[in-house]
């Protein structure tokens, strides 16, 4: 169950390098970009739902206020940095969206660091 936030900190670690290559070069949002976030977006929202879930049926000792704060941060901040991205015309934009995308991969990590901390109860 770990790997899928760290796949999603990976992929949103690459999306933040493809957001400051166009930072960089003073391009625009491209439609690759909003494409490769829309996916990233997908994948957090199935974190949500599978953690959610888990820690519904766990028998882990788990902080669960601050993992589904966690959890609903991760799915709040990539559409809103897009559309923050998207309204900057500068070239600040796209770098607004790689600071959003190292704040998901930053999220997504703690949750994995969150659940995997305390072991499962009775064993």
């Amino acid at each position: 169950m770990l790997v899928l936030p760290y796949a999603l900190g990976v992929v949103a670690l690459l999306l933040a390098l493809f957001a400051g290559y166009h930072a960089w070069r003073e391009l625009r949002v491209s439609n690759l970009l909003i494409y490769g976030i829309g996916l990233l977006e997908l994948g957090v929202l199935v974190q949500l739902g599978v953690f959610a879930a888990a820690l519904v049926a766990t028998g882990r000792v788990v902080d669960g206020p601050v993992l589904v704060a966690y959890l609903i941060a991760a799915v709040v901040v990539p559409p809103a940095a897009t559309i923050w991205g998207i309204a900057d015309a500068s070239r600040w934009g796209p770098g607004v969206l790689a600071i959003g995308l190292v704040a998901v991969a930053v999220l997504c990590l703690r949750v994995a660091s969150i659940w995997s901390a305390v072991p499962a109860a009775g064993g």
